[in-house]
């Protein structure tokens, strides 16, 4: 190729990629020298040894008109409506990323034929689609938590992982991988890149065939004339897979590694529109059809990058040495777009193919995993071609970060091959893995579906627990970093459900022994005067760790008896009867009133005051600055409110992550955690869920710590206990609900999107109706409700997502207080729960 030629392909390919952005498919074929061949007077001349004009473009106007007309019938896809509302319904029951769901949806009915469509509509390849379409959507799924400690704004991002794509290129580099490797292919911006397709291209042009010169789609002559190139190329196609089959079979991939083979020839109307397109470019200008070199396509997918590396090599040494076949231009998705913001990865290739008489014709190869195959379709039809799904653009956005995790994925996939780690997980590694990602639902369906209320715990089980909750733990130390009034919220409904369940009885209680967080002032009188100033400092001298008052710390023991039951009497107690908590310990201070070190140890032992047993709020206003309640050193007043949240945060985190369980196993299974684990007790698994975190991850030591749930669950003794881990549970999830509600909705106030709206709408309804299965103890009425939100959920969402005049309605009406609190009002009311937690802030 001359230095012209180089500078007008470098040309070509920047003005491609300028036009493009960052276009998923391969790169337009084309060639820098385009020279269509016309008579003097411009028109197009005679295709050699044709029939009289007037017929032959009659019968080609007719077989194009009738290919235009029947678009399904040439594509082989005539599945009956009633058959893709079945698929629909399949792919709703799977998919349970509402965007995703809509996407593939709007794909079965989409007049462009896709990947994902054929195998869709293919009984055969349909799961495997459905099941990697639903990893795809569990990628998006976006935690309560997450939510709350990276902020409502931030459901509408899933973050990309382009940097960590380019550390897995970069060391799949290293390892020496040939997809990486350059071999003796030119790469884009090499100066003869081109060259080869070029010739090819300019041999077409000087062939003498006039039907290679036309590119107007509204002239019914090219229309006619491209329609015949096109039969010619159709004719080819029963070869071509005959090819690409050899090339698998010669591969010898691993079983199981191969997917499936496609191919297809151009349509008449994509074919003259990316002509016209051509010809809208300065170096493009007086393209015509000849350019084209993609009328024939095929595509071979596999399963990971190791079978596709296969199919590449084994290509490259099957066109070296088979006559009329040559690779005129390999494009390599993984070295170009190394280090670019464009996630699409792929090898792609133009190969002339020997057909009738030895003429040679091309066509584009692209070789793909499965995986980035889905991802890379919707990809190109939400994104380079958006008005192909009609996405709106902040979904379009959503499916470039799908791009970039399936690419992730399988980078890693082949660098644990090549590094001899197996690329099936053991169950263990599973697990390690579900602990390490926080996830909620795969830990659930790998270790807390299968624990047998009928036994303790075994060690590993507690260790598994005990793991991830400290990592739940950790996610809401970061919520309190970002959003410290949240936690207190939640601190305090945990706080104040144990004070109302155990210790406020303990301190309103006459005949009990403690006093609560304060003393009368007609009690401190009986005090001495370094007693009175050890209570009043009491606070002030916090450190974390002295949250009691004993009788040594109060000097009890220095009271005379008539002054200890003064004393005692004036703070509220009544000694009048003996057996009593209260009697009991004046007659232990009777006892151990000598100065000798027992008698101080077991004084020391005698806590009868607590700074925590008090109303949550009376404790907060220590922590208020401007209270004249707050303590008055900065740092043990934020001592002292880092407390009140640590003390509670290990029950915070066991109620969120048992809230963050939802949805629906790998076999269709709804994880539902109200369903009663022994038979006749009434206990869902959820209390027994909350019962061993405590015992394992929030009280180890704990004297139930060794003992199984039924055991536990049946045992009068242990009745106050079932009822304060409920009563607790209860109260944390309300107020987690309640903050999530609230937060969603502040989030919906100013939301223009639609879609948002139907992420922030679905997010809603799950959490209204994990607290109604959470809240109802009769699982029979649960069952009555949740069906009524669900569908409301899809109903509403899929409208939503519609993109239509009827959504931004429904979004206007969805913010409307009135609508929420009229649905909300219902539901509750039906389950019988509290409807407070479902009030609009």
């Amino acid at each position: 190729m001359d230095s012209e030629a180089a500078s007008a392909g470098t040309a070509k390919i920047a003005a491609a990629e300028a036009a493009k952005g960052t276009e998923p498919k391969t790169q337009e074929a084309g060639s820098p020298h385009l020279q269509p061949q016309k008579d003097a007077d411009g028109t197009l001349p005679p295709a050699p040894n044709s029939e009289t004009p007037k017929t032959t473009q009659a019968r080609l106007i007719e077989i194009a008109q009738v290919a235009d007309a029947n678009p399904r019938e040439q594509q082989g896809v005539p599945n009956s409506e009633q058959e893709l509302q079945l698929i629909d319904t399949q792919l709703g029951q799977s998919i349970h990323n509402s965007e995703i769901a809509t996407i593939a949806s709007r794909y079965l009915r989409d007049n462009e034929k896709t990947d994902i469509q054929t195998l869709l509509r293919n009984k055969d390849t349909r799961p495997l689609v459905i099941d990697q379409l639903g990893k795809i959507s569990d990628r998006a799924y976006r935690s309560l938590v997450s939510s709350l400690v990276e902020g409502p704004e931030e459901i509408n991002a899933i973050g990309g992982v382009q940097a960590s794509v380019d550390v897995l290129s970069r060391e799949m580099m290293t390892r020496g991988s040939a997809i990486f490797e350059r071999g003796k292919f030119n790469l884009p911006n090499d100066p003869d890149y081109w060259v080869d397709e070029t010739r090819f291209i300019d041999t077409r042009k000087t062939s003498g065939d006039s039907r290679w010169l036309v590119w107007d789609v509204n002239n019914p002559e090219h229309r006619a004339a491209a329609e015949s190139i096109l039969a010619e190329a159709r004719g080819l196609e029963d070869g071509l897979g005959t090819f690409l089959d050899q090339i698998r079979q010669r591969a010898g991939l691993a079983e199981g590694a191969f997917v499936n083979i496609s191919h297809r020839t151009k349509g008449v109307e994509s074919l003259l529109n990316k002509t016209g397109k051509f010809r809208e470019t300065e170096w493009g200008k007086d393209a015509t059809i000849a350019d084209a070199v993609d009328l024939l396509g095929g595509r071979i997918v596999v399963q990971d990058l190791t079978s596709l590396e296969k199919i590449m090599t084994t290509l490259e040494s099957t066109a070296e040495g088979t006559p009329g076949v040559q690779i005129l231009r390999k494009e390599n998705k993984f070295i170009a777009n190394h280090e670019k913001p464009d996630p699409y990865r792929a090898i792609q290739y133009i190969v002339t193919i020997p057909g009738e008489g030895g003429k040679l014709h091309t066509f584009e190869l692209q070789l793909k995993t499965f995986s980035s195959m889905v991802a890379s379709d919707l990809f190109h039809n939400a994104v380079y071609k958006p008005d192909v799904l009609n996405l709106p653009a902040e979904l379009q956005q959503v499916v470039r970060e799908y791009n970039w995790e399936s690419d992730e994925r399988e980078m890693m996939d082949y660098l644990d091959v090549k590094t001899g780690v197996t690329a099936e997980l053991t169950p263990d590694q599973q697990i390690e893995k579900a602990i390490s990602e926080l996830d909620y639902n795969a830990f659930y369906d790998l270790v807390l579906s299968k624990v047998d209320p009928g036994k303790p715990l075994d060690e590993a089980a507690r260790q598994r627990l005990q793991l991830f909750h400290q990592k739940e733990v950790a996610k809401f130390q970061g919520l309190q970093d970002r959003d410290e009034s949240a936690v207190l919220e939640l601190a305090g409904a945990a706080h104040d459900s144990y004070y109302q369940k155990a210790a406020k009885d303990l301190v309103e209680n006459p005949k009990s022994d403690q006093l609560g967080n304060s003393i009368p002032e007609a009690a401190l009188q009986y005090l001495s005067p370094e007693a009175q100033a050890k209570y009043k400092a009491r606070y002030e001298t916090f450190n974390g760790r002295n949250n009691k008052l004993s009788v040594e710390d109060l000097q009890l023991y220095k009271l005379t008896d008539e002054q200890l039951t003064q004393f005692l009497t004036a703070a509220g107690k009544d000694l009048s009867t003996d057996g009593t908590k209260v009697s009991a310990l004046v007659e232990k201070v009777k006892q151990f009133r000598g100065e000798d070190e027992v008698s101080k140890a077991e004084r020391q032992k005698m806590n009868v005051m607590n700074l925590y047993h008090a109303p949550f709020e009376q404790l907060v206003r220590l922590t208020q600055e401007s209270s004249p309640d707050a303590i008055q050193d900065p740092q043990v007043r934020e001592l002292w409110k880092q407390t009140l949240i640590s003390s509670q945060i290990k029950a915070i985190a066991t109620s969120s992550i048992l809230t963050e369980v939802g949805g629906y196993d790998s076999v269709g299974n709804l994880r539902d955690l109200s369903r009663e684990v022994i038979q006749g007790s009434g206990y869902s698994q959820r209390e027994m869920l909350t019962f061993l975190f405590f015992t394992s991850a929030d009280r180890s030591s704990s004297e139930f710590a060794n003992t199984s749930y039924q055991e536990f669950a049946t045992s009068e003794q242990t009745a106050w206990a079932r009822d304060f881990d409920r009563t607790m549970d209860r109260a944390i999830l309300t107020k987690l609900t309640a903050i999530q509600l609230q937060s969603i909705d502040q989030a919906m106030a100013g939301e223009p999107s639609a879609v948002y709206m139907a992420r922030y709408q679905k997010a809603r309804y799950e959490l209204m109706n994990k607290y109604i299965r959470s809240m109802v103890a009769n699982p029979y009425l649960a069952d009555r409700v949740s069906p009524s939100i669900t569908q409301r959920s899809r109903e509403e969402v899929g409208l939503l997502l519609e993109g239509s005049e009827e959504s931004l309605e429904l979004a206007a009406k969805i913010k409307d207080p009135a609508a929420f609190q009229e649905f909300s009002t219902f539901i509750t009311t039906e389950a019988g729960v509290p409807n407070i937690v479902l009030q609009r802030s």
